[in-house]
């Protein structure tokens, strides 16, 4: 499990994980890499991802710039959102 960001409790920030953060399956293995990098800290949280990807079909963008890659975690969320037909620009 990557890091929390917030300052839950343990039992809350469990409740969210097991309750309401949908993780894509093709989305594990690029997680569980990322999670064993000691700069680990830097990426993109599942609660993150699955805010940002919210807000890009909420706006319904089809573009997205994203600043900074890591591993692509957050690229992944964002390239999900925008669909088959969006288009995503990482730049590292």
């Amino acid at each position: 499990m990557m890091r929390k960001t917030a300052d839950y409790t343990d039992a809350v920030y469990d409740y969210i994980l097991d309750n309401s953060i949908r993780v894509p399956k093709y989305m594990d293995e690029l997680m569980k890499c990322t999670e064993q990098s000691k700069y680990v800290m830097m990426a993109t949280v599942p609660e993150q991802g699955q805010f940002l990807a919210f807000l890009i079909k909420s706006i319904q963008a089809t573009r997205v710039i994203e600043i900074g890659v890591f591993t692509g975690v957050c690229t992944l969320w964002m390239a999900d959102a925008v669909g088959p037909d969006g288009v995503v620009i990482g730049c590292d």
